[in-house]
Formats: C-alpha cells, structure tokens, sequence
C-alpha cells in the first residue's frame, strides 16, 4: 500500500487512506490471512488529539483485524520506537531526517513464526539513488 496523505482526496468523509482501505477490504482480510505492507507515510510519533489520521488509531484498527507489525513483534518494541529508519526524507543523506514509516502487517498467528524482519542497507538503495525508503523485508517460515 502507499498511504499517500497530500491528495485533494487523502482524508474523505473524516478519514484517512488506510482507515478506508480497512473498510472496503475487510470482508477480504477477514476471509483469508492478509499482508498489508508499504509505505503508510505515518507514525505514532506525529499522532495529536484531533488528527484525523494517527497511526495509533490506524495500529489498533489492523490490531482489530488480527494484524501485527512483523517489525514491532520481531524486535518487540513499541510503535514509535523504532530505532531503523525506512524514509531518509528530504536531502536522503544518512544523517539527515529520517524515520520509520514503512511497515508489513501480519496475522497475529504468523508472528511466531517470523523468523527476521530486516531493514536493508541505507547504502544500496537511498544511497545509490534508487529511492529515498529502504525495504523492509520480513522472512516467515511456514
């Protein structure tokens, strides 16, 4: 997914682009074990009373659905802990802005069975121009 938040239409009826993705998919995710991964472009660090889009409220409707974060559940930490950036914003220099916005959400029942969540290096893909996100590459051994 790419939660793009700078579109005319980004927040309709109140809500922002995962929080509907969540509505129309649900019968979807429901019926079957569902990855939502991507660039969410959010974070509990950014989370305020009246945003529309906090990604605490985003985590616990996914948490709703059966979701984790594979990152978070690997390395258990709390959101907004994240000590790997995935977004080198702005200059893409390894020393400049930078957070963790990319995730993959898992079933709950996958968890267990995730046996590395890896944030590849800064130098192979912002570093040589490829982009300004990193992957975020989850191994589940079935």
């Amino acid at each position: 997914m790419w939660a793009c938040h700078h579109r005319p239409n980004s927040y309709k009826d109140g809500r922002g682009p995962l929080s509907r993705a969540l509505s129309a998919y649900r019968a979807f995710i429901n019926e079957r074990p569902t990855v939502i991964a991507g660039d969410f472009n959010n974070n509990v660090i950014w989370d305020r009373p009246a945003k529309v889009n906090n990604h605490g409220t985003n985590v616990s409707e996914l948490a709703a659905l059966g979701l984790q974060s594979a990152y978070h559940c690997a390395k258990a930490i709390e959101q907004g802990c994240e000590r790997e950036p995935t977004l080198y914003w702005r200059n893409r220099k390894s020393d400049g802005p930078r957070y963790h916005i990319d995730y993959c959400f898992v079933p709950e029942s996958w968890t267990k069975a995730i046996s590395a969540v890896t944030i590849c290096p800064f130098e192979d893909w912002v570093g040589a121009k490829l982009s300004d996100h990193v992957p975020l590459v989850v191994d589940v051994n079935p």
